[in-house]
């Protein structure tokens, strides 16, 4: 009977055993919250997520963490989803703090540089410019130079030391970088870009011209050598929705508009980063109502971006300086903008055309020179004007 009742108990144990297992599994399979985690971890586990550590892929996970790692199970890619959330003013004040008693010697008080360590503004970053690139750069310091690694600093602290290094040299609260670069000539009168019949190396407005065939005249890529196009340059966009832009390219430098309120420029033969500008949507939402965004205007020496908050922004083309900003629509919480703006002449003025939606579409017109409302009308349902 002793040998029977500790086979039977064995027996129930193995079975209670192999029940926790099934239900663990079931749960897993039929909890997104679980399943999602479990995936990610199973990805990090086998290899397939570099350049981040176990502990801070579990830390990320968990509920309450500011970062969004769903997208690891896509894009496997640490550098184009890990962002800084440590925005806020307070933020940069801190990490100003910080910056000033532990780097500001060799870096300068103003990230200028010194003979000691580089400058921190004006150019790319050797290591790599997305969030998580300059977070570990921070953490991990940078073998046989001067920049040592930080572990005295938190996660926190780290993160606030980039918000404050990220505003180094902005212009204003428009986060942008203004670099001590060159200045270029990217200016484009009315009468250039009305001329276009059909673009050339510069695809100066949405569809390239006027005339809305986005067909080039440019003749050096046909059949016998369309073959041999290479790879010259890529450039990973973070976090972002889908990009349906066009993008605008003059004098060999290129725009680019990215939801929800993002432009960048880059000089398109070698894919630096020129400047980049960003503001705070208003709204947030989603969908086709204002995740997307179709490109930008370029009239004179600046570029025009309509948000999709429903708002439209002027900045300087060489340096990306916001000029001024206009509001097309008050109510953002339904109104919202998507399309390209389109440089148009009425009364000897030049304007802007562009739609706000979703109630009716609404077309409003502003001069260029300082977004005051010229023409404004409604068109009813159906009735859409490009």
């Amino acid at each position: 009977m002793t040998v029977r009742s500790a086979t039977r108990s064995r027996r129930v144990l193995l079975f209670a055993f192999a029940a926790c297992i099934a239900l663990a599994v079931i749960a897993c399979v039929a909890i997104p919250q679980l399943r999602w985690r479990i995936q990610v971890l199973a990805l990090h586990i086998g290899g397939r997520i570099p350049d981040i550590r176990l502990s801070e892929v579990v830390a990320y996970m968990m509920p309450g963490s500011d970062q969004v790692m769903t997208d690891l199970i896509e894009r496997r890619n640490p550098y184009a989803v890990i962002k800084n959330a440590k925005l806020s003013d307070r933020d940069v004040a801190s990490g100003a703090v910080l910056f000033l008693n532990k780097c500001s010697s060799c870096h300068g008080p103003d990230g200028g540089g010194s003979q000691i360590a580089p400058a921190l503004v004006g150019r790319d970053f050797k290591h790599g410019d997305s969030d998580w690139a300059v977070y570990r750069t921070i953490r991990d310091g940078v073998a046989n130079t001067a920049m040592a690694a930080t572990p005295d600093l938190s996660e926190t602290q780290r993160w606030q030391v980039i918000s404050f290094v990220r505003s180094l040299g902005a212009a204003g609260n428009n986060n942008v970088a203004e670099a001590a670069r060159p200045v270029i000539d990217v200016s484009a009168s009315y009468e250039t870009i009305a001329a276009k019949a059909q673009p050339d190396a510069d695809w100066l407005t949405y569809s390239g011209s006027y005339t809305g065939t986005r067909h080039s005249s440019l003749q050096g890529i046909d059949r016998s050598n369309v073959n041999q196009l290479t790879l010259k340059w890529n450039h990973q966009f973070d976090n972002s929705p889908p990009l349906e832009v066009t993008p605008l390219v003059n004098h060999g430098l290129m725009f680019v508009s990215i939801p929800p309120c993002n432009v960048q420029a880059f000089d398109a033969t070698t894919g630096r980063t020129v400047w980049s500008w960003r503001c705070e949507p208003l709204n947030k939402l989603g969908g086709e109502f204002g995740s997307q965004n179709r490109g930008l205007a370029l009239l004179g020496d600046k570029i025009f971006y309509a948000s999709a908050d429903a708002r439209m922004f002027a900045l300087q083309a060489s340096t990306g300086k916001q000029v001024w900003q206009a509001t097309v629509e008050p109510d953002h919480t339904v109104y919202y903008i998507t399309a390209a703006p389109r440089v148009s002449r009425r009364g000897g003025h030049r304007h802007f055309d562009a739609a706000s939606r979703p109630r009716r579409d609404r077309r409003f017109r502003r001069q260029h020179g300082q977004g005051a409302l010229a023409v404004q009308h409604r068109a009813g349902p159906g009735r859409a004007r490009p």
